[in-house]
């Protein structure tokens, strides 16, 4: 049942920032719509202001920082992230978790920030970008602020944005021309449905790994565990046992409709293994360990 609500176009940042700390129980940011408009018809929500940050300076925009970072407006819809992203497999789980949310005319209307700032733990880019290092530009009635996305979720539904503050950008650090990532989602079907299973991995040259999941926790979830690890010459099965061991060790799932625990603890065994050998067989073997995605198996 829709309520009736008012929509605001604010001219600047600081105006959007105090209105809605002046407004903090009715008063909602308006990113993308394919969310929020979904809940406020299934009457889950009764905002009675909406705040459309699209016309913002820079909440739209997307390019390369001089330090060799991308900054990502926090509007940018996902289609234009995907179309952006440079075309290096470093950020290639980025880009396969962008094109794995929804359809393409939602992703014409989703944007990253929204898909962030629901902190729901299935929310399919926040692994990405967690193996990526990303950080978020925070914009409030007395100033900015940076926080480390690791940093950023609670709980389910719940962040660390104080009354009247706006996510603004995303912000990308340099990565390595050798870096290779990937992203793997686990569905019960193949389109437009949320993650039973999200497994992100990048993997750096030094054989230094990052694994960060979704949809297993009540947050998404990075491994910190596995950065400690690191093979002396090769990947070897055993280190590839001791990779999925820890990730599983790490993972924390509940039963829903979507999956039982026990099925989704298995899922995340089968995805990480399945990832890393995915990134072996397309990093060179002499950069990251020598070992083939065939001797893994």
């Amino acid at each position: 049942m829709w309520n009736e609500f008012e929509y605001l176009v604010p001219n600047s940042w600081a105006e959007a920032c105090n209105f809605l700390a002046s407004n903090p129980y009715t008063a909602k940011v308006y990113a993308g719509g394919t969310d929020i408009l979904v809940r406020c018809r299934e009457g889950h929500l009764k905002p009675e202001y909406l705040v459309d940050i699209k016309h913002l300076p820079g909440s739209r925009a997307i390019g390369a920082n001089s330090d060799g970072g991308i900054s990502i407006g926090a509007a940018t819809p996902l289609n234009e992230i995907e179309r952006f992203l440079p075309d290096r497999l470093g950020f290639q789980a980025l880009r396969q978790a962008v094109h794995s949310v929804g359809s393409y005319q939602i992703r014409n209307r989703a944007s990253l920030g929204g898909n962030i700032c629901n902190a729901s733990p299935a929310a399919d880019t926040v692994p990405a970008l967690l193996i990526l290092g990303a950080a978020l530009s925070i914009v409030g009635a007395i100033g900015e602020r940076s926080v480390p996305l690791c940093d950023f979720f609670l709980g389910p539904g719940k962040t660390v944005l104080k009354q009247g503050e706006i996510v603004k950008s995303i912000e990308l650090p340099f990565l390595d021309e050798r870096a290779v990532s990937v992203y793997i989602k686990t569905a019960r079907t193949k389109a437009v449905d949320l993650a039973q299973v999200g497994v992100a991995m990048l993997l750096l040259p030094g054989r230094r790994i990052s694994v960060a999941l979704g949809a297993v926790a009540p947050k998404p979830l990075r491994v910190l565990a596995v950065e400690e690890i690191r093979p002396q010459a090769v990947w070897t099965k055993e280190d590839l046992e001791i990779v999925v061991s820890q990730v599983v060790a790490a993972a924390s799932p509940i039963t829903d409709l979507r999956a039982t625990a026990e099925y989704r603890r298995h899922l995340v065994a089968v995805q990480t293994g399945r990832a890393l050998r995915e990134l072996l067989s397309l990093c060179s073997p002499r950069e990251n360990g020598g070992m083939s995605s065939e001797e893994t198996t």
